[in-house]
Order: structure tokens, then sequence, then C-alpha cells
């Protein structure tokens, strides 16, 4: 019913009962999507699918999936996007200070982290030779690697970019080579948790 003490009109999220959006209850929302069996060609000639298809059952922790997927729709909180949003920040990139914080530079191509890609000894592809967007890179990728290597990727990216908040909000980073540390404990970390559970979880003989 309508309500009777007409409060201004607002926006709300149907993706849960508090009606405010979140991140998690958008990935609820997305999951049934992208888990429904694949019936030939995306209806819209979404060229990114396959890549939403795989992403949600790679072995990650669910709150790097989710960051993968906000990366490549270009859904971080970046400065640049930010300021699109008509926030009133500077949009400078808080390591190097000399570009803007667009997604792309922030995880692949700012020249204060680049050097934790060049850790991945194994990358199926050149990650630096051009300038892509993060989801034209997992798309290629995926084309040329494995799944493990899309796992590779994202939990990298998800390690670079908590890295750049704690400098933009603690003012401390850390070096390349603990950055790409970080990334294979997460890796290492959820791969030992999967395996006990399932131990777990096999009857007894």
């Amino acid at each position: 019913p309508l309500s009777y003490s007409l409060p201004n009109d607002s926006i709300i999220w149907l993706g849960n009962k508090r009606g405010v959006f979140t991140v998690k209850s958008a990935y609820y929302v997305a999951l049934p999507l992208v888990e429904e069996p694949d019936l030939g060609g995306c209806s819209d000639g979404d060229y990114r699918a396959p890549l939403w298809r795989k992403m949600w059952h790679l072995k990650l922790p669910a709150k790097v999936r989710i960051f993968a997927w906000r990366a490549c729709v270009n859904g971080l909180p970046t400065r640049m996007n930010m300021v699109t949003r008509g926030i009133d920040v500077d949009a400078s990139c808080p390591l190097c200070g000399k570009e803007g914080e667009s997604t792309k530079h922030a995880i692949l191509y700012c020249k204060k982290i680049c050097d934790v890609w060049w850790f991945w000894q194994s990358c199926p592809i050149n990650l630096l030779a051009e300038t892509n967007d993060v989801v034209n890179v997992a798309l290629q990728i995926m084309e040329a690697g494995t799944c493990h290597d899309l796992e590779i990727f994202f939990v990298t990216a998800w390690s670079i970019w908590y890295n750049q908040n704690r400098v933009a909000h603690e003012a401390q980073g850390s070096p390349s080579i603990h950055i790409w540390g970080t990334a294979q404990r997460a890796l290492n970390d959820y791969n030992v948790a999967t395996a006990v559970k399932l131990l777990r979880q096999q009857p007894p003989k």
C-alpha cells in the first residue's frame, strides 16, 4: 500500500529485504544467472558471457570472485569512478600521483605496481604488452591459459587493489614481493581449506 506520510520517492534495491544495495546481495542475484546451463550463444551478444560463467566457478574465496566481477565491469570505487559519480576527490593515483586512478591503471599499469606482475613467470600472455581493460586481459588469459591462470590473475589483482586501499586510507603500502606473496598465500589457503572441507565430508570407511 502507498504510504500515508507521503515521503519523497527513493530508489530501493529488490535484492534484499532492507532495500539497500550491497555487493553480497548482488552476488546472490547474479549467481543463478551465471549457473544456468549454456544453451548456445548469449541472447544479447555479450562477448564476456563465457568469462562470467567461468568466473563464479573459480577456486577462489568469494570476496575475490566478487572483486573480480567488479573489476571486470569497472565497478571498483577508483578515484576516477568517484569523480564520474560527482564525488569531489582528487582523481590522481595515490601511488604514483601521475595518472588518474582508473581500474586498469590501479590494477595493471601503475608504474609502482607493474613489478608485481613480473613475478608471474608462467603467465600465458604478455600481460603488459598493451593497455587493455581488466576484462579484456581476463578474456585473453582465459583463451590462452587455464582456469588456474585466471585464478592467479584475479587473486593477484585483488592483492594489488588491497594494497592500493592501504596506501589511500592508511598511508602505508607493501613492496611488490609482499603483494605477490599475499596473493599466493590467499590462493594456497583457500585450496587447503577446500581440501580439508572435502575430507571432512567424506563418510568414514
